[in-house]
């Protein structure tokens, strides 16, 4: 008999993001039952993707979950029992470097969110309901599993951590209240990258067996990305409309360059952004916005399209998933030494690692040295790409490894 897995995202299977759950689902439902819980409020239930017929939603606390500072204190009012609750994590997790108004709000709301998403599902399930409650992210949902397991209704809680939810000074109050009391309360918290488990180890050092090294993957690509024999050099980026991502630092770069190039965004952009980033551009560039893409229909340019050069110029990253796309096609990648990109690629072997502080003239020097490369090396560099996705970010590696540890957690 199957182990009970319950699960908590931000809103997979609904809305957009959480791309790369799609893949992970199918594992996991292999060795548990699974329920899903999507933890944010205001998501269509209507617009649900595909998922393995094994598999149970409850959106039980997305329809209950408050919105806004005067419903989560109205739910306080009705909750009076969660008062004391409530104050003593609040209290465990004050300290004299975070005595700050903004921070301590910040904190506040954090644990409101926790104790609300714990406090929903208690009513849904009874004690023992489940072996396991797996948070996917850092975030009030991965205190929520351990206020879940105090109660009883779980045996074992452990979270996920990627970027955002992981790096203090990715905040923009330059801290993430309510890290350090989840770290200590969680059974066991899985890194996306060696970076992050190093930076989570320095910050916890007495939570150190706690922290393991579980990447992410995606699937074998169904053909390798060809070896251009054209002129011109085709380079993609693929994110989200968000600063973080600076696409504008790239667009700066290709004004410096004189040489054919053709440049493919996948993703969306305002109409504003488009207008400035494309005023910049030089007659030698052609470029294209597809607007957004699902994961599946990213994956079908790569197979239907030859690119030559993937980049990504982030400011901050965790493990791209959109780097390992492109590694899983014999892409080679330029990308900033952010997060854990330095495990991916390797300078001259299957791409370019530049500092975080490069500047425009840089990068279209790297991009001009490739463009100029003998094909040979573009060759070694498209095989080694593809023998990093294989030993680094397979996914049936990976996810198989994963679920086997959630299951060495539960028997343990």
């Amino acid at each position: 008999m199957k182990k009970r897995l319950l699960l908590l995202t931000r809103s997979f299977p609904f809305a957009r993001g959480e791309e790369f759950l799609e893949t992970e689902i199918t594992y996991l439902v292999q060795r548990f039952d699974v329920t899903i819980i999507p933890c944010s409020a205001n998501i269509d239930p209507n617009c649900q993707r595909s998922l393995p017929n094994n598999v149970t939603v409850n959106i039980e606390v997305m329809k209950e979950l408050p919105t806004g500072s005067k419903n989560n204190f109205s739910w306080l009012i009705k909750h009076p029992q969660k008062i004391y609750e409530l104050c003593k994590l609040y209290f465990s997790n004050c300290n004299i470097e975070v005595f700050d108004f903004r921070k301590l709000i910040a904190l506040f709301v954090f644990i409101v969110k926790s104790v609300q998403i714990s406090t929903i599902l208690s009513r849904k399930y009874p004690r023992n309901s489940f072996s396991i409650a797996y948070s996917y992210w850092l975030t009030p949902s991965s205190l929520a599993v351990c206020l879940l397991r105090k109660q009883g209704r779980v045996r074992v809680a452990v979270a996920r951590t990627h970027g955002f939810d992981l790096y203090h000074e990715r905040s923009p109050l330059g801290i993430l209240p309510g890290q350090k009391y989840t770290v200590s309360a969680l059974d066991r918290i899985f890194c996306i990258s060696e970076h992050g488990r190093n930076y989570l180890r320095n910050l916890y050092p007495s939570c150190q067996y706690k922290f393991d090294l579980c990447r992410l993957g995606v699937f074998m690509a169904p053909c390798r990305n060809q070896l251009s024999t054209s002129n011109c050099l085709h380079i993609v980026t693929c994110s989200y409309p968000s600063p973080v991502k600076r696409i504008d630092l790239l667009v700066r770069a290709l004004k410096h360059t004189n040489f054919p190039i053709m440049w493919t965004h996948l993703g969306g952009m305002p109409e504003s952004k488009i207008s400035e980033l494309v005023s910049l551009l030089p007659q030698n560039v052609k470029w294209k916005i597809t607007g957004h893409l699902s994961n599946r229909e990213i994956l079908r340019f790569y197979q239907k399209n030859i690119v030559d050069l993937f980049v990504n110029v982030s400011l901050s990253e965790g493990l791209p998933v959109s780097i390992m796309e492109a590694l899983s096609y014999g892409i080679p990648v330029a990308a900033t030494d952010t997060g854990g990109v330095s495990e991916l690629i390797l300078s001259g072997k299957n791409g370019f690692l530049w500092p975080v502080d490069i500047d425009p003239d840089c990068i279209a020097r790297t991009l001009k040295e490739f463009y100029l490369a003998p094909k040979s090396m573009k060759y070694d560099m498209r095989n080694y790409a593809w023998q990093t996705w294989h030993e680094t970010v397979n996914a049936d590696i990976q996810y198989s490894d994963f679920t086997q540890r959630l299951l060495e957690i539960v028997a343990g």
